[in-house]
């Protein structure tokens, strides 16, 4: 009989085998908050997916949303585990050696390739934008959730990755910023990066009027 994984949380790791583990409460705006462990057992647990997802570098989605303005993205880079509160959003060719069935069934050569163009923290830009906020508050969100099948449907930008590097200096320094005190306030640079994704997306300045009078 399958266990769901709350049958495996613990808030110390006492002998140093358990898994580092949040849930969607944990998350802050632009990293993980808070964590506690798992004793991951994934032939006993309910859904337990594969550890690959988990311990490659990743951005994870927040998918229940009291208002859009705390839709957010966090960057993971320490290889937290983390339960169904959240989505899990890998670039493919992280996943090119994978066994896992479903895996193995949709990737192909042409996603790899694709996911090469891209660059985590460009991404992390991009998905925490007010504008992205915007965008899902219009044409997807009920009022609670945030589901997979939408975070598909988001538009990113493929720019060239030298044209990225603008957008990854700034999350690297709210990162930075973030990393020495998650409280510090990081809204100067957040603002620019608002900016400069309404710039990308070509947005007239009657349409950034409007995406900024949005207070998310």
């Amino acid at each position: 009989m399958n266990l769901k994984k709350e049958a495996f949380i613990y808030f110390e790791d006492k002998e140093l085998k358990y898994k580092k583990y949040f849930e969607g409460k944990d998350m802050g705006y632009w990293l993980v908050k808070k964590y506690h462990f798992l004793d991951y057992q994934p032939d006993i647990m309910y859904n337990a997916m594969f550890p690959e997802l988990f311990e490659n570098e990743k951005l994870v989605g927040l998918r229940t949303l009291s208002d859009i303005g705390k839709l957010r993205f966090v960057y993971d880079n320490n290889g937290f585990y983390c339960n169904d509160s959240v989505v899990i959003l890998t670039l493919w060719h992280k996943l090119i050696d994978i066994k896992f069935q479903t895996i193995k069934k949709d990737i192909s050569k042409e996603k790899i390739n694709i996911s090469e163009q891209f660059n985590y923290k460009y991404l992390q830009s991009i998905l925490n934008s007010n504008l992205i906020k915007f965008y899902v508050n219009e044409l997807f969100y009920d009022g609670t959730h945030f589901y997979p099948n939408h975070m598909k449907q988001l538009p990113i930008k493929n720019i060239a990755l030298d044209k990225q590097k603008p957008f990854i200096e700034k999350v690297e320094q709210i990162l930075e910023i973030k990393k020495a005190d998650k409280n510090t306030d990081t809204s100067q640079l957040e603002n620019e990066i608002n900016e400069m994704v309404m710039d990308l997306y070509k947005l007239t300045n009657e349409q950034k009027e409007v995406i900024r009078k949005n207070h998310f």
